[in-house]
């Protein structure tokens, strides 16, 4: 048995991500990946949405508001469940 291997993927598991619509208010998470094309990538990107960035939900109700990099702004619940997040500031 491979204790190495055993303790990566604990370690993977135990991390937390989950889609930005399952954030609640003021809790911070870093995009881990995003689901989608090449529209949604750069849409996303042009609002400073994108893989490595820490956000912080302002609202979770109806449209999901974030702020990224000092700029807020707003996406569909459809685009934030595209958005896959590690919860807290990694």
């Amino acid at each position: 048995m491979n204790t190495d291997n055993d303790e990566e993927y604990t370690s993977v598991a135990s991390e937390q991500i989950v889609e930005l619509s399952m954030l609640r208010t003021n809790e911070f998470g870093t995009i881990a990946s995003i689901y989608g094309g090449e529209g949604i990538r750069n849409k996303l990107a042009m609002h400073g949405l994108e893989v490595g960035g820490v956000i912080r939900v302002i609202s979770n109700c109806g449209p999901v508001t974030v702020d990224v990099n000092r700029t807020t702004t707003s996406i569909g619940r459809g685009m934030a469940r595209k958005i896959l997040v590690r919860r807290g500031r990694s």
